[in-house]
Order: structure tokens, then C-alpha cells, then sequence
């Protein structure tokens, strides 16, 4: 049994390439979308493809109330709130790139059942997740049940 949790990101209905932004009304472009690890955004993907997979592995500890606790280069926010966390941003450059959003894809709800389960038959937890809010811009916050849905291969 491997002590990592293997987590893939399966993006689709990215929001496209431009964002006209209702609530500072700003263009942004071009939008790409990327994830975070070790507080930087890294793997920049262009908002206009048709799919983005993310690939990040996290190592699984127990809080001190015995649920799951998730550590790691790709894991952010503090114990029983953790999450993997997509930037979005202007220009391919992650280095000196505007991020302007942030999807939160929270971890707190995966079971002990089923990271054992992973953990033990190696098998990755699949995440599925509609890139585009409501406002027809990136998703941003933490992502809802109606954009998430999360699988064992």
C-alpha cells in the first residue's frame, strides 16, 4: 500500500480564452488555468481547450480528531478544510502571470474507506470538474457539488 493518494483533475467546459469580467468590468485575456504546488501555479493550460487533467499526489495522515488530514506540496488551507486549488490567470508565464480567480477543490469529504481503498489497489480518485461558473467565467471559490463529481477509477 503506497503512503501517497494519487488525485487526477479532469477539467472540462473550460470558459474560453477571454473573460469579460462583470464585476470590476475587465477584459481578461488570454485566460489559462493551472494548478498550485507549493503555492506556485504551475502546468499552464489555455482556458479554450475542450479538457485540462492535473495530476497531484497527496499524502494521507490523521487529524487529531482520527478524519483523514492531507498534506503535501499541492494541498492548501488549514486541518478539516484542506483543498487542491486551480489558479486562473493571464498569459502562460506562471511566474509573473495576473492570477484574477482560484477553484478550491476541497478534500475534506473523501472517507477513510475510500482512501484505503485507493491507497491499497493503487488506484487514483478521479475528480470531474465543470470549469465554468455560473457568470460564464472560470469557476472560482470552493467548488460546489453541482460542478464536482468524484470517482474511484
Amino acid at each position: 500500500m503506497s503512503e501517497y493518494l494519487k488525485i487526477i483533475i479532469h477539467g472540462h467546459n473550460l470558459p474560453g480564452i477571454r473573460f469579460e469580467d462583470l464585476h470590476d468590468h475587465d477584459v481578461k485575456e488570454p485566460v489559462y488555468v493551472g494548478i498550485r504546488k507549493n503555492k506556485k501555479t504551475i502546468e499552464p493550460h489555455p482556458a479554450d481547450l475542450k479538457e485540462v487533467q492535473f495530476e497531484a499526489e497527496v499524502k494521507v495522515g490523521k487529524s487529531k480528531d482520527g478524519s483523514p488530514n492531507f498534506l503535501g506540496p499541492y494541498v492548501e488551507g488549514k486541518v478539516g478544510e484542506r483543498f487542491l486549488c486551480l489558479s486562473w490567470f493571464i498569459g502562460a508565464d506562471t511566474l509573473n502571470a495576473q492570477r484574477f480567480r482560484g477553484t478550491k477543490i476541497m478534500l475534506d469529504h473523501l472517507t477513510w474507506d475510500t482512501i484505503a481503498f485507493a491507497m491499497k489497489n493503487d488506484e487514483p480518485i478521479i475528480v470531474e470538474i465543470d470549469l465554468t461558473a455560473s457568470d460564464g467565467g472560470p469557476l472560482c471559490a470552493r467548488a460546489r457539488e453541482t460542478h464536482v463529481k468524484w470517482l474511484l477509477k
